[in-house]
């Protein structure tokens, strides 16, 4: 079996014990049409590279309607990560990002991966975070957050 195919298992048998993690990102919201702030809620859900490069995906929920969009922001990365730490930072860059009605602006925020030693541990320390890789990244990224790996930092 080869090495991505064995990460795709592992990732599957998590995501089927464990629920769901969110990470909070906190944010400002307005509406497009009339300008006015709204009570809003974003979260990180996942990681993904859409054009082959690592991005976070957020959920931004309009409190008053209960409507939810998702938006791919960029994620930067240090220039490598700290093998005996165990762990990685990162940070999702401010952004400014239109999701459904609203206009979502949202601060710098850093996050700590700390994924258990071993497969998951040597997987983001051996990717790199450009092209194809990008999305084993992700994968990878994604397993952590389910299994809670993944905070504020």
């Amino acid at each position: 079996m080869c090495a991505h195919h064995a990460l795709l298992g592992r990732q599957e048998a998590l995501s089927r014990r464990s629920p769901t993690r969110t990470v909070a990102i906190p944010a400002r919201c307005s509406s497009v049409i009339t300008g006015l702030e709204r009570d809003c809620h974003a979260e990180l859900v996942g990681f993904a590279a859409p054009i082959g490069r690592l991005g976070a995906v957020l959920r931004i929920t309009d409190k008053a309607t209960g409507r939810a969009a998702t938006s791919v922001v960029p994620v930067e990365l240090p220039a490598r990560i700290e093998a005996a730490a165990g762990t990685a930072e990162m940070t999702i860059p401010a952004s400014d990002v239109i999701a459904r009605e609203l206009r979502v602006e949202t601060d710098g925020v850093r996050l700590t991966v700390s994924p258990p030693a071993g497969a998951l541990l040597g997987d983001l320390l051996t990717a790199d975070f450009q092209g194809a890789s990008a999305h084993r990244q992700a994968l990878v990224l994604n397993t952590a957050l389910r299994g809670g790996a993944v905070a504020t930092a």
